[in-house]
């Protein structure tokens, strides 16, 4: 019911010859990448229009996350200070992974934002926070 574009791979990005995926994701389509053991972040945008402030599905979407929380998995989140965006930094066997994930989360399930951009973060490491 929900999912990808995949933007392809993008190369030579980080001026290091190197190439990385990156995913956005939208209501409808599905997507297939090759499993590695990472950290993605996701990056929430394109805010659609809701009827008021729906509270129950706030508490869904921080109930959610605290079960990844709990699980080990979610890393960080929050809210970029406009509130147009949102990010999420998960612990994930692959991008494939990450956007299964994603794809649960009841904020993305509701429509609330129109696509979320995941990226393998690298370097990252959550001991040092």
């Amino acid at each position: 019911m929900s999912l990808l574009v995949k933007e392809g791979d993008k190369s030579d990005k980080t001026g290091d010859g190197s190439k990385f995926e990156s995913l956005t994701l939208r209501p409808g389509g599905d997507y297939n990448i090759s499993p590695e053991k990472r950290f993605y972040i996701g990056v929430f945008s394109e805010i659609k229009s809701m009827d008021g402030n729906n509270q129950n599905l706030i508490n869904q979407h921080l109930a959610y996350h605290r079960s990844l929380w709990n699980e080990g998995t979610l890393v960080f989140a929050g809210s970029f200070v406009k509130g147009d965006r949102a990010l999420l930094v998960i612990a994930a066997e692959s991008i494939e992974k990450a956007g299964e994930i994603i794809k649960r989360d009841p904020i993305f399930q509701a429509g609330y934002y129109g696509k979320v951009d995941v990226e393998e973060v690298r370097g990252f490491d959550p001991k040092t926070l």
